[in-house]
């Protein structure tokens, strides 16, 4: 088993993917066989595949080609597919700072669960050659995919996986649900990572695609769902925060007034939960105000369902 499996899912990527793979294969100062990569190609139709073909050299490589069914499917089966102690998902049109890796593998050496990282967002921002662990005990996941690397056995025994009906927040809720199983957090306070913003993304378009809409209102719900029942479980104070702060995020997008009137047959499929399993829910939250406890458990429903009635007049 080698110590770091780096994931990279990729859809049509063609401009990207060579830089991306170069500052793996040809800029690191550090043993090939140390690491892995696994490139799953989630049915391109540009000239990735090809493109993934002429790395096939590598011997630490693994390729898999499948039919396009999304980001989330594509994580899946690069963690069944990956053997390394450590995960890290690399976005194809991002790339690693060179000379990261070798240092990097030091650092995961400490045995830490979850690792978050410094992600640079400008050319400015550059890895100093020093993967600095901070000492601190309070980091919590980055909300971001390719802003942590994990131990495998934390998602290995909590059976997490990326929820592939959903594409929108589908990281966050993934990388609460991971947080919420590692007893051991630390953050790295170096650039590793370049993320290159790109037009045509799925928040993009959810943000300009009438025909998403509806798509993003149910992955809302579905996530806030998962959400609420996550917080019994967090021991974290501030990752238990941060839940909340997520669920009550949800809920804002769900009571957003660009929702209500168009979605009225969809009321029935927010918070699926019996109403006697609500009220366990608001007696849990110990820590939480009266009105938060309401936001939470019960205004929601009630607030969308009066808007909707309002709105059949």
């Amino acid at each position: 088993m080698v110590l770091l499996s780096i994931i990279i899912p990729v859809f049509n990527k063609e401009h990207y993917l060579s830089d991306c793979l170069d500052n793996i294969f040809e800029k690191q100062n550090v043993q090939l066989d140390s690491f892995e990569i696994v490139c799953i190609d989630d049915g391109s139709t540009d000239s990735s595949y090809n493109i993934l073909q002429q790395y096939s050299k590598y011997n630490n490589l693994k390729i898999i080609r499948q039919e396009n069914r999304g980001a989330s499917v594509a994580r899946n089966v690069g963690i069944r597919n990956s053997t390394g102690q450590y995960i890290w998902f690399v976005d194809a049109d991002d790339y690693i700072f060179p000379n990261v890796l070798a240092d990097l593998m030091s650092a995961l050496k400490t045995g830490f669960d979850l690792y978050t990282i410094g992600v640079a967002t400008d050319c400015t921002q550059q890895y100093n050659g020093f993967c600095n662990i901070s000492d601190s005990a309070d980091a919590i996941p980055s909300p971001y995919t390719f802003g942590n690397i994990v131990k495998r056995e934390r998602i290995g025994n909590a059976d997490i996986q990326f929820d592939e009906e959903i594409t929108y927040g589908e990281d966050t809720l993934f990388w609460l649900q991971v947080g919420v199983f590692c007893q051991s957090i630390r953050r790295i306070d170096s650039y590793l990572y370049y993320y290159r913003k790109s037009n045509g993304s799925i928040m993009e378009k959810l943000k300009t695609s009438e025909s998403a809409r509806l798509k993003q209102f149910l992955d809302t719900i579905k996530g806030c769902h998962k959400l609420v029942l996550l917080i019994p479980k967090c021991k974290n104070v501030i990752l238990k925060s941060r839940v909340i702060d997520a669920c009550l995020t949800y809920n804002l997008c769900i009571l957003n007034s660009n929702f209500i009137g168009l979605y009225k047959e969809n009321v029935k499929l927010y918070y699926p939960l019996p109403f006697f399993c609500r009220i366990k829910y608001f007696f849990w939250y110990k820590e939480l105000s009266i009105s938060k406890k309401t936001q939470l458990v019960f205004l929601p429903r009630f607030y969308l369902q009066k808007k909707v009635k309002r709105s059949l007049r």
